[in-house]
């Protein structure tokens, strides 16, 4: 890869751009998964499995490459295609669409060291591109480097205040720093932006009630999150649960 020039102060966080999603884009989203234990009258959630993973069904960020309608790649024809996007970023090094192209084929080998760095070449070429930025806040938080990930994730929130998807990522990477309190701002925050976020109202009971000890909180979440998707396997889960805390909390 071609040599980028050294940057002054700042962190290597701020690479990744991904211009903000719409919702009639193909996007991404990234949810918080909950496994709860229900162990004699012990609080439903005493073991909560936080996971950055898709939420079945519904759009995530624009920018996160995952294989949509093709299948899956196996690894040889995976690693063809990285050096095939290997040899046009040579050919034209400063065109920011073959090291996006790159960097969406090393994310989606879970190379993601690799990807942070093709995306970070991108994005000096096209600083302007939140598509860019959240690509790059994804790889950085699935390569478990969350503090990067808030940043980035923060500066593309700069410049789209509104995109409650990048927003919810942001609280869940402030919960990945043990910072539950700021998480929990920032899930109510997406879901006052858009009311039908079902996400960040589902990762904000999650965290009320598993970190902060919260039950009345969580389940006002939680009903929150029923009335935007008030059907469905997820919404009999999320009742069983507010009905278990309801219960629990009449015999304190």
């Amino acid at each position: 890869m071609r040599k980028r020039q050294k940057k002054g102060p700042g962190r290597p966080g701020d690479a990744r751009e991904a211009t903000a999603p719409s919702r009639g884009v193909k996007t991404e989203t990234v949810v918080i998964l909950v496994a709860a234990a229900f162990l004699l009258g012990v609080i439903v959630g005493a073991v909560v499995a936080l996971l950055k993973t898709p939420y079945p069904h519904e759009a995530r960020q624009t920018g996160t490459p995952i294989a949509t309608g093709e299948g899956s790649v196996g690894e040889t024809d995976l690693s063809q295609q990285i050096q095939i996007a290997q040899k046009l970023v040579g050919k034209d090094p400063e065109n920011p669409d073959p090291w996006v192209h790159l960097g969406d084929l090393y994310y989606r080998g879970k190379q993601y060291e690799e990807a942070i760095e093709a995306y970070g070449e991108a994005l000096q070429l096209t600083p302007a591109s939140t598509d860019v930025r959240i690509r790059l806040g994804n790889a950085y938080f699935d390569n478990e480097a969350y503090e990067k990930a808030i940043e980035t994730y923060t500066k593309t929130l700069r410049e789209d205040p509104n995109n409650a998807d990048v927003m919810t990522d942001l609280g869940i990477a402030y919960r990945r720093t043990h910072k539950p309190k700021k998480a929990v701002e920032t899930f109510r925050k997406a879901a006052r932006i858009d009311p039908s976020h079902r996400a960040s109202r589902y990762n904000l009971g999650v965290v009320l009630l598993h970190d902060l000890n919260d039950t009345q909180g969580a389940i006002e979440a939680w009903e929150g999150f029923l009335r935007a998707e008030p059907e469905g396997q997820r919404a009999e889960q999320v009742k069983g649960m507010i009905e278990t805390l309801r219960s629990r909390s009449s015999t304190d």
